[in-house]
């Protein structure tokens, strides 16, 4: 794959009148990019992006994280982990010696313990949701492009850049692992993988 360069390009001839995608392909050792050519914005204004490789959301969407964002939540993850650890820990104390005084310490340690790692999964998941939707402001904008393939799917069809615009209808699905899909309103892209414009000419 690292061979070969992919054109898309979306056809949009102003606001009332949109034809298909065009696709090519052909291998070429050009550069470590894939060239994306996108012609939008109507009335044929057209813009190339670079892109350095696609990603699998279902397991490699931190990638396309803003970094700062991204380093938020791990950092809260890694609290988390380690708060959980030392409420195993705490727990692992008690034993047929402790004393009844040890043991109700050792259990408003553990209870403290516990709240801490609720809170900081909570702001966890607050940054998660944050980073999704962040990601589906970019895929609307074009900042992040997306490609799959239309579903149903036939046979030797090749994979379509997911216009921009369909992300004001679609939502991405990566609950079935390797296979994310964009749907909404009767549309359905399977296969789905994202890549960050990183170079425009």
């Amino acid at each position: 794959m690292a061979n070969t360069t992919e054109a898309y390009a979306l056809m949009d001839f102003g606001p009332f009148i949109s034809i298909g995608k065009l696709v090519v392909r052909f291998r070429k050792k050009l550069s470590p990019a894939n060239l994306i050519a996108i012609i939008d914005d109507g009335w044929l204004a057209a813009r190339a992006y670079f892109i350095k490789e696609w990603h699998d959301p279902t397991w490699d969407l931190g990638t396309l994280a803003d970094d700062k964002m991204l380093t938020e939540r791990t950092e809260t993850m890694k609290k988390e982990t380690a708060a959980r650890r030392a409420r195993d820990e705490a727990n692992r104390r008690i034993n047929p010696s402790t004393t009844a005084d040890e043991f109700n310490a050792v259990q408003r340690e553990v209870a403290e313990l516990g709240r801490l790692a609720e809170h900081h999964k909570r702001n966890s998941e607050a940054v998660s949701h944050t980073m999704a939707t962040d990601l589906l402001f970019s895929l609307r904008d074009g900042t992040i492009l997306a490609k799959g393939f239309l579903s149903p799917h036939v046979a030797r069809r090749r994979p379509v850049i997911i216009p921009p615009h369909e992300w004001a209808i679609l939502t991405l699905n990566t609950d079935e692992f390797d296979n994310a899909k964009a749907i909404g309103a009767g549309i359905e892209y399977i296969g789905v993988k994202l890549a960050r414009r990183v170079k425009r000419r």
